[in-house]
C-alpha cells in the first residue's frame, strides 16, 4: 500500500507590508520636498543706504543686490539708495531673488554762461528794479520730481509764494501763501496736512535762486531736504503788492520788456 505524500503549504502575502510601504513613501516624499522647497525670505529697507551697505544688508537676508539705474532725484545725498523694488513690508520672495536700486547720482553743475567779448550796453531804467525775489522761477531740471515753477511777489520783506509741484499728468498747484524775508533769505512753509514744508529761497544771481525744502511727515516716512535752482523766465509786477505809482510801474514794464526781448534774442 502507497502512502499519500502531503500537498505543501502556500504561505499567506503578508498584507500588513502594504501600509508600511506607504508609511516609507509618504515620508521619502516629505523629506525630499522639505530639502528641495524654495525658502522665502522678508525685503529689508536699504533706503538711504550706500550700495555697499544695501548689498550686506540683503545678502544677509540671502538675496542679491542690482543698481537698476542712477539718476539725480534731489531726495537724497549722492551715492544713497533712493528706492527699491521689490519695497520693503510686501510679500516675502524667494532666496536668490534679486532686488533692484535706484541710486542718486551726482548733479550736474550748471555751467556758468560766458560773456560777450563786446557787450553791447542796454539803459538803465530811472526807477528802482522790482524786488530781487519777485518773479516766474523754473526749475532747471527737467526731470525734477519736487517742484517744476515758483511764482514769487514782493513787497519790502514780506512774500507771496504760489507752488506746483511734479505731478502727473499736470503739475499739482500748492497754493499761494504769504511769507517773509530774513536776512537774505525769503522763508516760506506748506501746511499740507500729511506734512509741513519749509522753503528757503537764497539769491545767487540776478536771475536764479537756489531753493530748499525741507519736509517733515505727520508718518513713520523720514525726514526729507531737497535742494534745486530756479532760473527767472518773468518778472512778476502787481500793482496791489509793490509800492511803484502807475507811472512808475509802466516804467518798469517797458524796461523789462526790453530786457526780456534782448535776453530772447540770438
Amino acid at each position: 500500500e502507497v502512502a499519500s505524500v502531503a500537498a505543501p503549504v502556500k504561505k499567506s502575502f503578508p498584507v500588513w507590508i502594504i501600509p508600511v510601504i506607504a508609511v516609507v513613501l509618504i515620508a521619502l516624499g516629505l523629506t525630499l520636498w522639505l530639502l528641495l522647497r524654495t525658502r522665502k525670505v522678508d525685503v529689508p529697507n536699504v533706503v538711504g543706504k550706500t550700495v555697499a551697505e544695501a548689498t550686506s544688508d540683503l545678502e544677509a537676508n540671502k538675496l542679491k543686490a542690482n543698481v537698476a539705474e542712477t539718476k539725480v532725484t534731489g531726495t537724497m545725498g549722492a551715492g544713497l539708495v533712493t528706492s527699491q523694488t521689490p519695497e520693503p513690508g510686501g510679500d516675502k520672495v524667494a532666496e536668490g531673488s534679486t532686488v533692484d536700486l535706484v541710486v542718486e547720482g551726482e548733479p550736474t553743475p550748471t555751467p556758468t554762461p560766458t560773456p560777450d567779448a563786446s557787450p553791447t550796453p542796454t539803459a538803465t531804467p530811472s526807477v528802482a528794479p522790482p524786488a530781487p525775489f519777485a518773479g516766474r522761477w523754473i526749475n532747471v531740471d527737467p526731470n525734477t520730481r519736487s517742484n517744476t515753477r515758483i511764482d514769487i511777489l514782493q513787497k519790502d520783506t514780506q512774500l507771496k509764494v504760489h507752488a506746483w509741484g511734479k505731478c502727473h499728468p499736470t503739475d499739482c498747484d500748492w497754493g499761494t501763501v504769504d511769507g517773509g524775508v530774513i536776512g537774505n533769505d525769503g522763508i516760506v512753509a506748506w501746511d499740507q496736512g500729511f506734512v509741513l514744508r519749509k522753503m528757503v529761497i537764497r539769491l545767487i544771481g540776478n536771475d536764479q535762486i537756489q531753493v530748499t525744502t525741507d519736509s517733515v511727515y505727520n508718518d513713520n516716512r523720514p525726514r526729507q531736504q531737497i535742494q534745486e535752482t530756479f532760473k527767472r523766465q518773468s518778472r512778476l509786477i502787481d500793482v496791489r503788492v509793490t509800492r511803484a505809482t502807475a507811472a512808475e510801474t509802466m516804467k518798469i514794464r517797458e524796461a523789462l520788456k526790453a530786457e526780456d526781448a534782448r535776453k530772447s534774442t540770438p
